[in-house]
């Protein structure tokens, strides 16, 4: 089922690794670092025709089971159908947008939400999408996802904004299932996100 992906591999590794911004050759490498460090989901955000070029090379590289690429910052089914296209095996979107769910969906890819508020939230749950990306995440803090999981215990949260190698594991202990890791993503930092333990 689409809504058992992230649950599946947010278990075995409780990180999304964020690439945004690096040039297509970086990308891929810096995906295979991921990868073989233990990380299984890396997002790459479509936001111009070179990221879109950057998930096509990453996409070359993966596979089903441990080695997965989506597409990030996809709002639209326009956007839903470049990502398949490009070999996105699931897209994550900054905000709720039912359209692209619809799409996503109708394509086969799971879809990982963002939500801010309890309406989202509730909203997401209604779409059939138990795991829903706490965005940005550092105005909530640990302390408010616990919270915001309160009234929605169904629900699973990934933290992604203003989350880092320090962080992330004060998220995980609230009850967070997965954190995402943007501009705090270096090779420095693989070592650390991949001990992170998840929460039980």
């Amino acid at each position: 089922m689409l809504s058992d992906f992230f649950t599946e591999h947010l278990a075995a590794s409780p990180v999304v690794a964020i690439l945004r911004g690096y040039s297509v050759t970086e990308t891929v490498n810096l995906a295979i670092q991921c990868w073989e460090s233990g990380i299984r989901l890396v997002e790459v955000p479509i936001q111009s025709e070179a990221a879109l070029e950057a998930l096509a090379s990453v996409a070359a590289h993966a596979n089903t089971t441990d080695r997965l690429i989506g597409a990030g910052t996809v709002c639209s089914p326009a956007q839903v159908a470049s990502a398949d296209e490009a070999g996105a095996r699931f897209v994550v979107a900054p905000g709720l947008f039912p359209d692209a769910v619809r799409a996503a969906d109708a394509a086969g890819l799971p879809t990982l939400p963002g939500v801010m508020t309890p309406t989202e939230s509730y909203r997401a749950l209604e779409l059939s999408l138990p795991v829903q990306k706490l965005f940005p995440a550092s105005a909530h803090g640990p302390s408010g996802l616990r919270t915001l999981h309160g009234p929605f215990p169904e629900a699973q949260f990934v933290a992604v904004g203003g989350v880092n190698a320090d962080t992330a594991q004060s998220y995980l202990d609230a009850g967070a299932a997965g954190v995402g890791i943007a501009s705090a993503l270096n090779p420095q930092s693989l070592g650390r996100l991949c001990a992170l333990s998840p929460h039980p």
